[in-house]
C-alpha cells in the first residue's frame, strides 16, 4: 500500500494545490520538420529570455484516480467513462496515474522554484449539477462563482496564478453538441446556451477572485487552431475568419470586449443562446493573461448556411500535409507561429502563456529501461523555434507549458495515446523520465535551443 493513502481529499487538494494544474519551472538566471526521426539539420538556435517560464501540465481526472474516495462525488467523466462504448478500450480514469496517492512522488520529479498555475475547471462537472441542467442551465454560473470563491479563499495564499477554465470550446461543443465527450449530449441549442453560460461564469469567477485579492493573476486556457482558408477564394477566406471567431476567440472576445465575435454568416444566434439584456457586461473579464492550448492546423472551406451540425457555414478539417504524430495529428510548426502572432496582434495588451502544446508518440522502454523518444524532442525543437520567432516578431509570450508531465488517461482515447515527458507503466505505476524529459529539463535551466 502506498504510504500516502492516509491523506483525505481535503488534505490532498490543499497540499497538491488544486484539482487541475500546470506548474512551471523557473530558470536560474522555421520551417517544417522534414523528418522527425532524424536530427533537424535546418534548426536555428534561439535563446529565450531569462524571465521566460517553463512548465508542464496535468489535469485532475487524467492523473488522480481515487474516483470515489474520501467523499468525492461522481463527475460527468466518471459517468461517461463507465458507460459502455464511450472510451476506447473500455478504460476509465478510476486509477489513471494514481496521483491522488502518489502526488509527492510525482512532484519529486521536479526541481525547486515551482510556480503553481491552478485550473479551477478542467471538464469534471459534478454529475448532480449536470442532472440539474449542466452548463446550458443559467444557474450554474452562480454556483461556479461560489465554488471559485471557496477554493481561492482556501488556497489563494499559496497560489498566485489561476486559470478559470480549461478549453471551454472543447467541453461545450464536444460535450453538448457533438456528444463525443462528457456529458455526451448532441444538441446544438444546448451547446450554444452552454457557451453563453460559461462566458457569464468566466466573468463572475474573475470578479470573485479579484474581490479576494486583486493582485492574483487570472486567465483561462483556450484551445486554439490555426484556421487557414482551404483555397484562395473570398468565400473560404471569410469562412476561415468565422472559424477563428467561433473556435478560437468565442470565449476571449466577450471577456475582453463585451461582445461576441462575428462567427455566423448572418447575425450570431443570440436568441438561441438565451442572451439577456445586460449579459454582456456580466461576461466582461479583464483577464491578466490568455492561455493558449495549441495542437492543430485546420483548413476551412465555406459551405451553404444551414448545412451540417450548425449554421456557421464552415467546414473544418485537420491539415495533413506535414508528418503525423502517432495520434495522426500534423506536425507543422509554422501554424503555431501564425496563430500565436495573430492572437498577440488582436489582443496586444494582454500577455500570452502557452498552457498546452505537445505530441503523442508511443515510444516504450528499450532493453535498458530507457525511453528514447527522439521524435518528441524534434517536435519540441520545431515548435519552440516557431514560438521564438513569434516572440521576435513582437508576440508577448511569457510562458510555455508542455502537455504533459506524464502519460495519462487521454479522455475518449483512454490510454491509447502517450503525450508525457515521463513514461507511466499503468500496470505497475512505475514512472520513467523519457529522453525528452531530460532534454526539456536542460532547456528549462538554460532557455537555450541549441
Amino acid at each position: 500500500m502506498n504510504r500516502w493513502n492516509s491523506f483525505n481529499r481535503r488534505e490532498f487538494l490543499s497540499t497538491a494545490l488544486g484539482a487541475a494544474a500546470s506548474f512551471s519551472v523557473l530558470p536560474p538566471g522555421h520551417g517544417l520538420i522534414s523528418e522527425l526521426l532524424e536530427p533537424q539539420t535546418r534548426f536555428a538556435p534561439f535563446q529565450f529570455p531569462g524571465e521566460f517560464i517553463w512548465g508542464a501540465a496535468t489535469a485532475a481526472y487524467q492523473i488522480e484516480g481515487a474516483w470515489s474516495e474520501d467523499g468525492k462525488g461522481e463527475s460527468i467523466w466518471d459517468r461517461f467513462s463507465h458507460t459502455t462504448g464511450k472510451v476506447k478500450g473500455a478504460y476509465t480514469g478510476d486509477v489513471a496515474c494514481d496521483s491522488y496517492h502518489r502526488y509527492k512522488e510525482d512532484v519529486a520529479l521536479l526541481e525547486a522554484k515551482i510556480r503553481s498555475l491552478c485550473t479551477l475547471y478542467h471538464w469534471d462537472l459534478p454529475q448532480k449539477l449536470e442532472e440539474a441542467g449542466g452548463w446550458p442551465h443559467r444557474d450554474l454560473a452562480a454556483r461556479f462563482a461560489d465554488y471559485v470563491d471557496v477554493t481561492v479563499r482556501a488556497l489563494g495564499d499559496r497560489i498566485s496564478h489561476w486559470c478559470i477554465f480549461n478549453e471551454p470550446w472543447v467541453f461545450t461543443f464536444l460535450g453538448y453538441s457533438w456528444g463525443i465527450h462528457a456529458p455526451s449530449r448532441k444538441n446544438f441549442a444546448d451547446c450554444m446556451r452552454a457557451t453563453h453560460v460559461v462566458n457569464i461564469a468566466q466573468g463572475q469567477a474573475l470578479r470573485a477572485i479579484k474581490a479576494i485579492n486583486s493582485k492574483l493573476q487570472v486567465g483561462t486556457a483556450f484551445s486554439m487552431a490555426n484556421c487557414q482558408p482551404a483555397t484562395t477564394s473570398d468565400a473560404d477566406r471569410l469562412a476561415a475568419d468565422r472559424a477563428h471567431a467561433l473556435g478560437n476567440i468565442w470565449f476571449v472576445h466577450p471577456a475582453l470586449h463585451g461582445e461576441y465575435p462575428k462567427a455566423f454568416p448572418g447575425d450570431n444566434p443570440l436568441d438561441l443562446m438565451a442572451v439577456k439584456s445586460g449579459d454582456m457586461e456580466l461576461c466582461r473579464a479583464p483577464l491578466d493573461f490568455l492561455g493558449i492550448n495549441y495542437y492543430r492546423r485546420q483548413l476551412v472551406s465555406a459551405i451553404p448556411p444551414g448545412v451540417g451540425e450548425d449554421t456557421s457555414g464552415v467546414h473544418n478539417s485537420d491539415a495533413h500535409e506535414g508528418p503525423l504524430t502517432d495520434f495522426a495529428w500534423e506536425v507543422w510548426p509554422d501554424g503555431f507561429h501564425d496563430l500565436v502572432f495573430r492572437i498577440s496582434r488582436e489582443y496586444k495588451t494582454t500577455p500570452l502563456e502557452i498552457t498546452e502544446n505537445g505530441c503523442s508518440y508511443l515510444d516504450s522502454p528499450d532493453e535498458h529501461g530507457r525511453i528514447p523518444d527522439e521524435r518528441r524532442i524534434q517536435f519540441l525543437r520545431g515548435y519552440l523555434h516557431a514560438l521564438g520567432r513569434a516572440m521576435l516578431h513582437g508576440a508577448n509570450v511569457r510562458a510555455y507549458h508542455h502537455w504533459s508531465l506524464m502519460d495519462n488517461f487521454e479522455w475518449a482515447e483512454g490510454y491509447a495515446q502517450r503525450f508525457g515527458l515521463t513514461y507511466v507503466d499503468f500496470r505497475t505505476q512505475k514512472r520513467t523520465i523519457k529522453d525528452s524529459g531530460h532534454w526539456y529539463a536542460k532547456l528549462a535551466s538554460t532557455g537555450s535551443l541549441t
